[in-house]
C-alpha cells in the first residue's frame, strides 16, 4: 500500500510541472553526546541549510 501512494506522487506532477519531493534531515544520535531534541534540532537545521542551498543552486542555474 505504501508503494502505491510513492508511486501516485511519483506520477503526479505539481502545477508547476515539477514531481513533488519531501525534504528529510538526517542526524547521528549518540546518548552519550546528546539528547533526542538536540539531535532532532540538528537533523532539522541540515535539512534547511540543504533546501536553501538547493534552492540558490536552482536560481542560478
Amino acid at each position: 500500500m505504501k508503494t502505491d501512494v510513492i508511486i501516485g506522487l511519483m506520477n503526479r506532477q505539481s502545477y508547476e510541472g515539477r514531481i513533488p519531493y519531501v525534504s528529510v534531515g538526517y542526524s547521528r544520535f549518540d546518548p552519550d553526546k546528546n539528547d533526542c531534541e538536540s539531535c532532532v534540532k540538528k537533523a532539522d537545521l541540515q535539512m534547511y541549510e540543504w533546501k536553501q542551498r538547493s534552492k540558490e543552486e536552482r536560481k542560478n542555474s
